[in-house]
């Protein structure tokens, strides 16, 4: 199953939230240009100028190469991982596209969603804002802490939410037996 999450901001919440429930479905490969994401690791190699990051059943690939590429170069393919979540780069093809939106589109989120049709992603706003998921001190302070254990967990329970539900949307499970399945 394959998951893209787009936003030009910080994702953090987000992705380890998604990241961490998708640990308990199965195994998970991460693609992302953003070196941040190796503070996970508990082991680090490089094939072929991918950096291949360890952390329990996920691989964080962290390369500029795009994702078919890149799993050639690693020695991987799609059929690997049960689950392969894509950092600001869109595969139309998955199973969700989730948009974090923060309030007007830059240039990058313009350039990666303007052939996605709003029908086919999942907006989440972040901020401000009746409908939006807030953004605190709390939940910075929850993902400070999360990379200084090298522990993934949902980041609060406003967002874990959002997150479980999309999951039970794509999956077909209900948002209870997830939960179960994560703690």
């Amino acid at each position: 199953m394959q998951i893209s999450i787009v936003g030009e901001c910080d994702k953090r919440p987000f992705t380890y939230t998604l990241l961490d429930i998708c640990q308990f479905l199965g195994d998970v490969l991460f693609v992302t240009e953003d070196e941040s994401y190796a503070q996970f690791a508990e082991e680090i190699e490089t094939q072929n100028g991918v950096k291949l990051c360890y952390y329990g059943n996920i691989v964080i690939a962290i390369s500029k190469y795009k994702t078919d590429d890149l799993l050639h170069q690693a020695g991987y393919d799609t059929k690997s991982f049960d689950y392969i979540i894509y950092d600001n780069q869109i595969d139309a093809s998955g199973a969700a596209i989730i948009y974090i939106c923060t309030g007007e589109m830059s240039d990058l989120e313009n350039d990666l969603l303007a052939f996605i049709s709003e029908n086919d992603m999942i907006v989440i706003n972040y901020g401000q804002g009746r409908h939006a998921v807030h953004m605190n001190s709390k939940v910075e302070a929850r993902c400070d802490e999360m990379e200084e254990r090298k522990d993934l967990r949902i980041a609060s329970s406003e967002i874990g939410g959002r997150i479980f539900k999309i999951i039970s949307d794509i999956t077909g499970l209900p948002v209870k037996t997830l939960k179960k399945a994560v703690r």
